[in-house]
């Protein structure tokens, strides 16, 4: 369940409907019939169908993925972060006044819109 949150509000609804599929095939076999009666693609149904099988049948698995990047390699570390916060606060310096300052005290180069 970790990797399914935030809940959306209709979640509830999001398993009915693929679980409703995932039945209607387990009863038909029949994956066109599935795809054609709800108005799916083929792609679709089994992307929730492989999921669905490969978590053992969890229902959780038919929510879907956050799709926020697991890391974010160019972020502005959070020491330079909190430095940039306490200065604005201190100076009352703009983004532009801001960026030669870090530069010259600090030897720090950032963009105006980063700062």
């Amino acid at each position: 369940m970790s990797k399914h949150y935030p809940l959306p509000p209709n979640y509830n609804q999001l398993i009915r409907k693929r679980l409703a599929w995932i039945f209607m095939y387990y009863k038909s076999r029949n994956v066109s019939k599935v795809c054609k009666y709800f108005g799916i693609a083929r792609k679709t149904f089994y992307k929730w169908l492989n999921r669905y099988e490969a978590s053992g049948k969890d229902q959780q698995s038919l929510l879907d993925s956050s799709k926020r990047p697991k890391n974010s390699p160019k972020e502005t570390k959070e020491d330079l972060q909190k430095l940039i916060v306490r200065l604005r606060k201190s100076t009352h310096m703009g983004p532009d006044r801001l960026k030669s300052f870090l530069k010259k005290d600090y030897g720090v180069s950032l963009s105006r819109a980063t700062i």
